[in-house]
Order: C-alpha cells, then sequence, then structure tokens
C-alpha cells in the first residue's frame, strides 16, 4: 500500500494502487497526457502530477461536490485551518445540516469542505451525526479521528502542481467527445484510467451504465485518428469478451471492513490494445 497519501479520503479510491498502477501497469513512456476520467477523491491526478509534473493531466469527475472539494484542495482553499477552527466550521455544520439557506450558501466552500471532513467513508455522506448536538460529542467517539485525519489529506492535495492541470465536471462521454477527442490530442500519447463505479454498488451518487461504457470505449479504441490512445479500465469484473484483465490483486480493507469474500481489484484493456504490464506479482 502506498505510504504517501494520495488524493481526498473517496469512496472506491485507488490511493493504495496508484503507485503499482504507474510504475508497472500504465505505459507512461512518452505520455503527453493523463486523463482521470471517473476523477473522484483525486488518487491518480495527485500521484501523475506528483510523479510526472511534465505530463498535461486531465481531471474530470461528474459529482459535483467531489470535483469542488478536490478542485479547491488543489487550489489550497481552507487549506490553512487550525484545529480550533476546523471544530468550530464542523460544529456550524451540525447546526445547518443540509439545509440549503442562504448563510449555507454564502460559504458553500465551507459547507462542501465540513461535508467531506464529517464522512466517514468518504462518499460525502454523514452517517449517525445527527444524533450529537455539537462537535465535542462527536469527537468523542474513537471515529472521530478521521474527520482531521480527512482534513490532513484535503491540506496534502494543496501542495499539488497546478502547472497543465485541468478540470472538468462532466459525464465520461461529454469530457471525451466535447473537451478530450480534439485535434491537439489526436497525434497525442494519451493514457485514459477509468475507474467506474463497480456494478451493484451503491454511493456514487449517479445513474452509470457499465454497457453502454464498454461500448464507448471499445469504439474509440478503434478509431483511428487516436491510435496512440491507451485504455485502463478498474473493475472487480468485466465479462465482455473485447476487454482482458492485466493487473489483479485482492483489495486492501481496513480493519473495520474485513469480509471473509474480499474483492479483486482488476485493470482491463481493450483486446486490440497492447499489454505492456512488468509481470512482478
Amino acid at each position: 500500500m502506498s505510504r504517501f497519501s494520495y488524493g481526498l479520503n473517496y469512496l472506491g479510491s485507488k490511493n493504495a494502487l496508484c503507485d503499482r498502477l504507474f510504475k508497472n501497469v500504465f505505459d507512461m513512456n512518452n505520455c503527453d497526457n493523463f486523463v482521470d476520467l471517473f476523477g473522484g477523491g483525486g488518487s491518480m491526478t495527485h500521484y501523475c502530477k506528483l510523479h510526472f509534473p511534465e505530463i498535461a493531466v486531465y481531471y474530470n469527475e461528474i459529482n459535483y461536490i467531489a470535483y469542488h472539494l478536490f478542485k479547491n484542495a488543489c487550489h489550497g482553499i481552507l487549506s490553512w485551518l487550525s484545529t480550533e477552527q476546523v471544530k468550530k466550521y464542523c460544529n456550524d455544520y451540525i447546526k445547518i445540516w443540509d439545509k440549503e439557506d442562504a448563510n449555507l450558501r454564502m460559504q458553500i466552500d465551507v459547507y462542501w469542505l465540513c461535508k467531506y471532513l464529517m464522512c466517514f467513508s468518504g462518499c460525502l455522506r454523514s452517517y449517525g451525526y445527527s444524533r450529537f448536538k455539537n462537535i465535542d460529542e462527536i469527537l468523542i467517539n474513537p471515529k472521530a479521528s478521521r474527520i482531521f485525519e480527512n482534513y490532513n489529506r484535503y491540506k496534502n492535495v494543496s501542495g499539488i502542481n497546478l502547472n497543465n492541470l485541468f478540470f472538468d465536471n462532466l459525464d465520461y462521454r461529454d469530457f471525451l467527445s466535447d473537451v478530450f477527442m480534439n485535434k491537439n490530442n489526436q497525434k497525442s500519447k494519451n493514457v485514459i484510467y477509468c475507474d467506474i463505479p463497480y456494478n451493484k454498488t451503491q454511493g456514487y451518487g449517479i445513474n452509470f451504465n457499465q454497457e453502454e461504457f464498454l461500448n464507448c470505449i471499445y469504439e474509440l479504441s478503434l478509431n483511428e485518428n487516436i491510435t496512440n490512445t491507451l485504455f485502463y479500465i478498474s473493475s472487480y469484473e468485466i465479462k465482455d469478451k473485447r476487454f482482458k484483465c492485466i493487473f489483479e490483486e485482492k483489495k486492501h480493507l481496513n480493519i473495520q471492513n474485513q469480509k471473509d469474500d474480499i474483492p479483486t481489484e482488476r485493470i482491463y484493456i481493450p483486446i486490440n490494445q497492447n499489454d505492456t504490464t512488468i509481470k512482478l506479482f
């Protein structure tokens, strides 16, 4: 697992896999552009900007709050708060509690940050806090340390290199057709990483059709105008024979979430794409 924490704590984060995927799976040789198509907490974007500063990186995330949180973190917004300020803002958040009033809209960046800090699972939803009256009651709970762990992750992102880093809040189809697959990128070498929502997994807050997505990616892989574009897809399982698995590893679960049947993280590519994986495992 990565010793360094990349990106924000987020549902399905690939923080633990970043190092191995970039070093042993992705073909980053002479890469011009890296696309984090389903960016989430931005772990892949963060890693790429730290280790490949010369590459243009595109972060795209359809979840509006996740997109703005990561973008704000990258720009250092609210990354200077003291422990007492964090407590105060979280206490105010408890009082507001998802009520879209005028006062909230005036401090929307603070609201989004607290929404992230106050979640345990990283999916931007708070659990079990409604019974508490103030932040001090919450901090007694052993799990409450996650609030400050989340904030440290947020601050950590603020040092990212903003040069050639682009942010978009689009559906993947709109991003690929309107933003990325333009004349400027057709002759470039592009690595497109797709950390798609897992089948039958809830909490992403979007409607996602895996079959439509796979059709889209496979058609693009056959596009003669972008022959130097490589696609890598994260999924527990893809049964579509147009894609092949080139990497797999048992998922790391924390102590609280250990299961007898531990899921396997896999990386798939279109069958017509060369496999450059370094077999080290």
